[in-house]
């Protein structure tokens, strides 16, 4: 007999969804990105945020993030320096309708990448204790 614990850990809950991007003649996808993932991006958000030269940073961070094939096998690591300029090489304007098409799929606008920035700084500068 299978737990809660084991159901939700089995689930298949990184939803994959379509995306057609001008210039590319073939599918991509952009996935929900787990937990930890977020935190990553939440991370790399408050880095560059106030830093216009970094923000450029993001647009290919975020892609290789999300960007995924009908399988869910990620094309590109966004912890890899190479594949991020790689990345960077690519259309603006497409990677830009990634980011975007991502960013929606996942619930993140800029705006709540600044709370959710906030919200974790909050997080490592407060007390440690369980509530």
């Amino acid at each position: 007999m299978s737990t809660l614990r084991d159901a939700i850990l089995a689930a298949d809950d990184l939803e994959r969804q379509p995306v057609n991007i001008e210039g590319w003649q073939f599918p991509v996808f952009v996935r929900v990105i787990s937990g930890r993932e977020r935190q990553q991006l939440v991370e790399k958000w408050g880095e560059v945020k106030d830093d216009e030269a970094a923000m450029q940073d993001l647009l290919p961070f975020v892609c290789a993030l999300c960007l995924v094939d009908e399988d869910g096998s990620r094309p590109f690591e966004p912890t890899e320096a190479g594949d991020l300029e790689l990345l960077k090489a690519k259309g603006a304007r497409q990677l830009e309708a990634v980011y975007h098409a991502a960013m929606r799929l996942n619930g993140m606008e800029d705006d709540s990448l600044d709370e959710a920035v906030a919200d974790f700084t909050e997080t490592q500068s407060g007390d440690s204790g369980s509530t």
